[in-house]
């Protein structure tokens, strides 16, 4: 007998008397193995994947770009902003002194500091030439290829 046969045959023992096990891989519908029976632990079979897409890349790369931006503007925020005390006779650690309190003006604007978003540039419309007329859109998505 083959070692694949011998491992299904030992499988189909167990699982007649044990309940389903999560610890079980399928690689396919017959070949079936406990990572227990196997000699491999749990931590040694996770699985992590270097290969991942250039779009993938690009996604996080723009993540942790707008993470950082949100967080220098949290910063500049909290920078800005007065810490009541709850209670005045004992104030917390963090809280705004009694000045800055004393100090302090009410601010009623929908948003204090204001997100900066960049406007997109629209191209203008332009009158069609004899050259533009030539060339097909093809041709020019082609030769923008080639440079």
């Amino acid at each position: 007998m083959t070692d694949k046969s011998i491992l299904v045959t030992q499988l189909q023992q167990s699982h007649s008397t044990e309940s389903v096990n999560p610890d079980i891989e399928r690689l396919q519908s017959t070949q079936a193995f406990r990572l227990q029976e196997k000699g491999q632990q749990e931590q040694n079979n996770t699985i992590v994947h270097d290969n991942t897409s250039y779009k993938k890349q690009k996604i996080d790369g723009r993540r942790n770009e707008l993470k950082e931006k949100n967080q220098i503007r949290l910063k500049k925020y909290e920078g800005r902003m007065i810490l009541f005390p709850v209670n005045k006779k004992k104030p917390k650690p963090g809280d705004s002194s009694q000045k800055e309190c004393d100090t302090a003006l009410q601010l009623k604007r929908k948003r204090l500091l204001p997100l900066a978003t960049q406007k997109k540039k629209h191209e203008k419309s332009r009158k069609v030439s004899s050259e533009s007329m030539r060339l097909e859109c093809s041709d020019r998505l082609g030769w923008k290829r080639k440079m």
